[in-house]
């Protein structure tokens, strides 16, 4: 150890210069581990529109597939066929009623010719009766045509909508998770194509105790989802071994009758697509009640294959110890740990470079998250003896087993 701690001394042989913080026993709200799965927030499985024969389908499982992306496309060369005979139909009662419409004016000029000669003893009234009723019948064929036109327009705006929907398109964008058909195969109406899955914002299911709803749903009352003050839910996810922040978005208005116990839905942000549907998390939901818990500033942590630990201030020396987090709160990690009393200095800034029996120089941390009264401390004499360098002449490899991790 006293190796270890030569080596990571100040140039010239010094202690090492650290900020430190002290631990502290605050009353705070308590929280509860409560278990939950992640599930998307938008997943749909397309389903074809028409009856047809596959001709291609484009994406891959796991391929990014945008809004209105080609997914698949159906055979339609005789849904096109159908188009062009829709087209041409359409063409036809253009042409007939614009030839009615001149039949009908000119039974109309008729109409009023024979009125006028009937006005003047020239044209009998039979005339002017044979006259008004091809008129009328003229105004009949023009409202066929105008209805035969209405009904041809409509045909054809279907054919091409069926056209349109042989080539299938993404309705949301996300990512392809299954396909559910191949070239060559026939579709019929409602057959799956293509699940797909949206990354970009996940939802964590927790299953909240009914002990705790209240506490939410009061916090949901007061705050309201999707504003700055709502409130946040920590969420770890052991397949990652990540915590990550969401916001309570929901309570589902049921408990299991077998659990008794109530989803809670939570929003989180996944933009970089690293948590998936169906990874098991676990979420810290406030219950409360406030009890004293020891804190810690967040920077005092660190952690390596042994777990989470802290480096404290023994006399002038640095000592790890171990320590469990519970949550979090703020800027400060509440945490149990035998070795930590309220008023132990651990060490917040250059922990990283430290090793067991490090000599220190520490200043305490200032800003508004530090602590109060942590005066500066020297290394005892002991500790601040310099060893020599190792019998090549070299600094001493570090020992074995102290590892250090990153912070988290």
């Amino acid at each position: 150890l006293s190796l270890a701690g030569a080596w990571a001394r100040q140039p010239g042989g010094g202690p090492t210069m650290v900020i430190v913080d002290a631990v502290r026993r605050e009353t705070i709200e308590q929280f509860r581990e409560v278990t939950g799965e992640l599930r998307p927030l938008h997943q749909t499985v397309l389903a074809s529109q028409e009856n047809g024969r596959v001709i291609e389908v484009l994406p891959r499982e796991g391929d990014l597939v945008k809004l209105g992306d080609v997914v698949a496309r159906i055979d339609d060369s005789l849904a096109k066929l159908e188009l062009a005979r829709a087209e041409a139909l359409v063409a036809k009662w253009e042409a007939d009623s614009a030839e009615r419409q001149a039949d009908l004016e000119k039974r109309d000029r008729d109409l009023k010719k024979f009125e006028l000669a009937s006005s003047r003893a020239g044209a009998s009234d039979t005339e002017v009766a044979d006259a008004k009723s091809a008129l009328a019948v003229a105004t009949a064929k023009v409202n066929q045509s105008k209805a035969e036109h209405a009904s041809a327009v409509a045909e054809l705006g279907l054919v091409r909508r069926r056209v349109e929907d042989m080539t299938i398109k993404a309705p949301i964008g996300g990512r392809i998770s299954s396909r559910r058909t191949e070239v060559g195969q026939w579709l019929e109406k409602g057959d799956p194509v293509v699940e797909i899955v949206q990354l970009e914002t996940i939802e964590a299911w927790l299953d909240v105790p009914e002990s705790i709803v209240a506490r939410l749903q009061r916090s949901m009352n007061a705050k309201g989802a999707g504003s700055e003050s709502a409130m946040k839910i920590q969420i770890e996810i052991p397949g990652l071994g990540e915590v990550r922040t969401g916001e309570l978005t929901g309570i589902i208005p049921r408990a299991d009758s077998m659990s008794r116990l109530v989803p809670a839905r939570i929003t989180l942000l996944n933009k970089d697509e690293l948590i998936r549907p169906g990874m098991s998390i676990t979420g810290l939901v406030p219950t409360g009640t406030n009890e004293p818990t020891l804190t810690i500033h967040k920077d005092a942590l660190l952690r390596n294959d042994a777990g989470a630990y802290v480096y404290s201030n023994a006399g002038g020396v640095s000592q790890i110890v171990r320590v469990e987090v519970l949550f979090a709160v703020k800027d400060r990690l509440a945490v149990r740990a035998e070795r930590l009393e309220p008023g132990t200095e651990v060490v917040v800034e250059g922990n990283e470079r430290l090793f067991p029996g490090t000599p220190l120089a520490t200043t305490p941390m200032a800003g508004p998250g530090a602590s109060k009264g942590v005066p500066p401390t020297a290394p005892s004499p002991a500790a601040s003896e310099t060893k020599p360098p190792g019998p090549d002449g070299k600094s001493p490899a570090k020992p074995e087993g102290q590892d250090k991790g990153a912070k988290k």
